[in-house]
C-alpha cells in the first residue's frame, strides 16, 4: 500500500507541473466498481455469479488535440471483486491492479455543463488478488477497452460513468487447460472527481 501511495503521489505531481505548463488539466476521482467475470467456451464456472462492489481512485490527466478533441490518462488503484455460488459454498474472486487508461475524449463545450464521451485501451497490472475457492491463479498483466461517458461541472467537478471490457484472460495458462475457458473482465464504474 505504501508503494502505491508514492506512485500515486509521483504521478500526482508529475502531472501538475505539466498542468501548470498549460499542458492539459488533472485532477483525482474516486468511486465504486460493479463487476463480474465473463467465462468463455461454455464453461459452468460462469453460473451463479454475483455482482460485488469495489473501491476505484486516482489521479486523471486530460489535454487538448484539436476542438473539442482530446485525450484522458491517468493512473487508477480498481478493485475488482466477484462472487459465486456452488453447491460446495459461496466463493469470492477478488482483483486489484494499477490501471493506465489512454481515451479519447470528445467534449460538448457548453457554459456550465461540458458532457463528454470517451473511449479507449487500458492496461491493467495486478498488484493483489484474493480468490477463496483457489480455483484461479490471476495474471500479472491485463488488458481491455474502456467505454464512457461524463460532466464536467464549471470545469470543476466531474462525474463519469465507464464500462470496462476485458480483452485479456486473466487466467494462467495452467487454468485454462484445466478449466478450458477464457476469464475475462466486465466492469461498470462510477465516479465523482475534481479537476485543478
Amino acid at each position: 500500500m505504501k508503494k502505491l501511495i508514492l506512485i500515486l503521489l509521483a504521478g500526482s505531481l508529475a502531472l501538475s507541473a505539466a498542468a501548470q505548463e498549460k499542458f492539459g488539466r488533472w485532477g483525482f476521482q474516486a468511486g465504486a466498481t460493479f463487476s463480474t467475470l465473463e467465462f468463455d467456451k461454455g464453461s459452468t464456472l460462469g453460473q451463479k455469479l454475483e455482482t460485488k462492489s469495489g473501491l476505484a481512485f486516482g489521479i486523471t490527466y486530460d489535454f487538448d488535440l484539436i476542438g473539442s478533441v482530446g485525450i484522458n490518462t491517468g493512473l487508477h488503484y480498481v478493485q475488482r471483486n466477484v462472487g459465486q455460488q456452488s453447491v460446495a459454498g459461496n466463493s469470492t474472486f477478488k482483483s486489484a491492479s494499477l490501471e493506465l487508461p489512454v481515451n479519447l475524449k470528445v467534449t460538448l463545450p457548453l457554459l456550465i455543463v461540458n458532457p463528454y464521451l470517451l473511449a479507449g485501451p487500458y492496461l491493467d497490472c495486478c498488484v493483489d488478488t484474493k480468490d477463496k475457492a483457489r480455483q484461479l491463479d490471476f495474471r500479472r498483466f491485463n488488458y481491455g477497452i474502456a467505454l464512457g461517458a461524463g460532466i464536467d461541472l464549471l470545469n470543476t467537478l466531474r462525474v463519469v460513468y465507464q464500462y470496462d471490457l476485458g480483452l485479456s484472460s486473466l487466467a494462467t495458462s495452467a487454468n485454462d487447460a484445466l478449466f478450458n475457458t477464457d476469464v475475462k473482465n466486465r466492469s461498470h464504474r462510477i465516479s465523482i472527481g475534481i479537476l485543478f
